[in-house]
């Protein structure tokens, strides 16, 4: 009891003191002047002062002193066995630098259509959607393209959108893929020559080699995907009239294609070897030997009857859909374009602009062929024009192809966009009472 009391006393005691201390904040007044406010914050601080900072208890290091001990820390756990990131091979050393600059690189996968037995190839940005050969929008890079080929290579399926046709939704699929493609721009001055099955039981045709051996020192040459082709680069510029594809045995499926525009070449580096350089007199010279209808050997032109209506032959492209049923309705609808005064200028027989009557029977058969893919509609419409003549009937190859055959086939042959019709809008269909309660909304605003 005696402890308990004692300790009350010194609380008490204790309490007085600190009250005995405390200025009294009623005798205080606060409208006095500003200056009572400083007098109550050093009353304050008095009692209860703040601590100063202590001392740092470790001394400031220096950075190579932090990076020594950051390099200890690294050997002890075990961390600094990790090797610093560096970019990985180049898979295609021989394909050139100059191609590998261009924003002009796409992936590819296989795809077998139904009927068909030779699988197709999808083109596809590194995002997964799909890649067109007349849009560079959805061009890439070559090392986006390398690195997304890698990646989906063998590790991890691509994720790809695909669908059948334009009105079909897209459908989400998953293929690895199977190479990266340049494509062909007219912006660049590159040329491009497919060599078709010209490899047979691992020996080269010798018209194959004949071809290769012009273009040496001025083209770079390697070996196509399925091993039986041969993919060439070279700097130059196709003419307007060759002939992109020709058979050199049709039973055998060897063939030379030549393109420079709105076309792609998958790219392996199997065999790589040859650089890029000037190709011109080269491809000028293969162009006159294979690619141009006239100089193919043909029999002798039997007479045609003037204005005589020849039978083109159906082609693949034939066959594809027209809005146009005669020809009368595609002159109509062409002259309402703004191909009008190109149109027109072919049908007056102008030829100015062109180098030669056959580069302007294939640039009229060309406008023609946008509207409308029905050979005998081109065939109507061109020997109704000024430019018609006698060799349009005459034949010009061993099969018995007449000139206007070839030049309409030439003309369907280029890669190029057709005419889609619009689609007819449909009337939005209101629902029941929506023009009623319009009308009463205007009368009662």
């Amino acid at each position: 009891m005696s402890q308990t009391k004692n300790r009350t006393r010194t609380r008490s005691e204790s309490n007085s003191d600190d009250t005995a201390k405390r200025p009294d904040i009623s005798d205080l007044d606060f409208g006095a002047s500003n200056h009572i406010l400083h007098e109550m914050v050093d009353a304050v601080l008095a009692i209860h002062p703040i601590p100063e900072p202590e001392p740092e208890s470790l001394p400031r290091l220096s950075p190579e002193e932090l990076q020594a001990l950051a390099d200890t820390f690294k050997e002890k756990s075990g961390t600094s066995k990790s090797v610093p990131k560096s970019a990985p091979d180049d898979p295609y050393p021989n394909v050139p630098a100059e191609l590998k600059a261009l924003r002009q690189w796409v992936v590819w996968l296989p795809h077998v259509k139904p009927g068909d037995d030779k699988p197709s190839k999808l083109l596809y940005q590194d995002n997964g959607w799909a890649a067109s050969t007349n849009a560079d929008r959805t061009w890439t890079t070559y090392d986006l393209a390398l690195a997304c080929y890698q990646k989906h290579a063998t590790r991890r399926p691509f994720k790809y959108r695909y669908r059948k046709h334009k009105e079909a939704p897209y459908q989400h699929l998953q293929c690895y893929l199977a190479g990266i493609g340049f494509v062909f721009s007219p912006n660049d001055p590159y040329t491009g020559i497919d060599l078709d099955n010209c490899i047979v039981d691992g020996k080269l045709q010798p018209w194959a080699q004949e071809i290769l051996d012009r273009l040496q020192g001025v083209a770079y040459i390697e070996v196509s995907p399925s091993g039986k082709g041969i993919k060439i680069w070279t700097r130059a510029k196709l003419p307007a009239t060759v002939q992109h594809k020709v058979f050199i045995d049709e039973a055998t499926g060897e063939a030379i294609e030549a393109y420079d525009a709105v076309r792609y070449f998958t790219v392996t580096g199997r065999n790589g070897k040859g650089q890029i350089g000037d190709g011109q007199a080269v491809i000028d010279g293969l162009v006159s030997a294979y690619l141009t209808p006239e100089t193919q050997p043909s029999p002798e032109p039997s007479p045609a009857t003037p204005k005589q209506r020849v039978a083109a032959k159906p082609s693949q492209k034939s066959q594809t859909h027209s809005s146009f049923k005669t020809a009368s309705a595609v002159v109509d609808r062409i002259r309402q374009s703004p191909q009008c005064h190109k149109f027109d200028a072919l049908m007056r027989g102008d030829q100015t602009g062109y180098g030669s009557p056959s580069e302007a029977d294939i640039a009229l058969c060309s406008v023609i062929a946008f509207w409308s893919q029905d050979t005998g509609i081109i065939d109507a419409i061109f020997r109704e024009s000024a430019l018609y003549r006698d060799k349009w009937d005459e034949k010009h190859r061993g099969d018995g192809a007449t000139y206007g055959e070839m030049t309409i086939e030439m003309a369907l042959s280029q890669p190029r966009e057709t005419y889609t019709p619009p689609k007819p809008k449909t009337p939005r269909r209101r629902r029941a009472g929506f023009y009623q309660r319009r009308s009463n909304r205007r009368r009662y605003r």
